[in-house]
């Protein structure tokens, strides 16, 4: 009877591995057929962060405007993905496709496009510092530096992944465009208002890159420790992936197929 119980464990778990492996291999490919239907879209992007980085680097000497550009395209992409494949939705959810699989690839996909323009903008600033060039990017070649530029692109898709579950069609970019442009005025008008309101005591040009907000990061992160700090970013990003997920599998799973709405 104990060897009966450890087959059926053993066969259990041969069953559980096997479905997660088929997942993710869906999930891959749903993935890699986003790549291949957006690639232009996503090279585009690229292209305007590197010369809108150009642009305030060697004409404006402007490090906040810079790394700006740096931060709104690829928080951008994810959004513009879903605008551009709403059609594909139907026909997706139509297909023995796993709707977890399809929601779980979005969520991977969006955040790993986003991420690789992220990465491909700071190697091209750090290419750039190699020459003559007055703004400081040291400060962003860290896991810090990086996960605090990744945090709005998890915090923009967070909000606007479940609306594009939520609805379809024309009503899904209609309400998706609306929010992101309040999300984005939301955040630039914000970034502006600390930067002119927050004290400091630290000289600095607009060849800096957000020089009052950075001094107060700073600050705090040698108050609470960089290890501390590093977790906490983490902890917030885990827990608003896992929210807005968490509603978006329970948005997709009532969702009707062949509601127009």
């Amino acid at each position: 009877m104990q060897k009966s119980y450890v087959q059926m464990s053993h066969n259990q778990c041969s069953r559980i591995s096997c479905t997660f492996t088929k997942g993710v291999k869906m999930m891959m490919r749903l993935i890699f057929k986003d790549y291949k239907s957006f690639n232009h879209i996503i090279v585009f992007q690229t292209l305007i962060i590197l010369m809108m980085m150009s642009f305030g680097i060697f004409i404006d000497h402007n490090g906040t405007l810079t790394v700006l550009m740096l931060i709104i395209y690829p928080m951008t992409l994810p959004t513009v993905l879903l605008l551009n494949d709403i059609k594909y939705e139907r026909l997706t959810l139509s297909l023995p496709v796993n709707r977890y699989q399809f929601v779980f690839s979005k969520y991977l996909g969006g955040l790993i496009f986003a991420f690789l323009v992220i990465v491909i903008g700071l190697v091209y600033s750090y290419i750039i510092t190699k020459f003559k060039t007055s703004i400081d990017f040291n400060q962003l070649y860290s896991m810090t530096g990086f996960l605090i530029m990744c945090f709005p692109v998890v915090l923009c898709s967070s909000f606007l992944f479940p609306v594009y579950f939520r609805f379809s069609k024309s009503k899904a970019s209609g309400v998706i465009i609306l929010m992101f442009a309040i999300f984005l005025i939301g955040l630039i008008l914000g970034l502006v208002y600390l930067e002119k309101t927050l004290e400091t005591s630290v000289q600095y040009s607009k060849e800096d890159i957000f020089p009052v907000i950075t001094s107060h990061i700073t600050n705090y992160v040698n108050n609470t420790g960089p290890k501390m700090f590093l977790v906490q970013i983490i902890v917030s990003v885990c827990a608003l992936l896992t929210l807005s997920i968490g509603m978006s599998l329970l948005l997709i799973s009532k969702k009707d197929i062949g509601d127009p709405s």
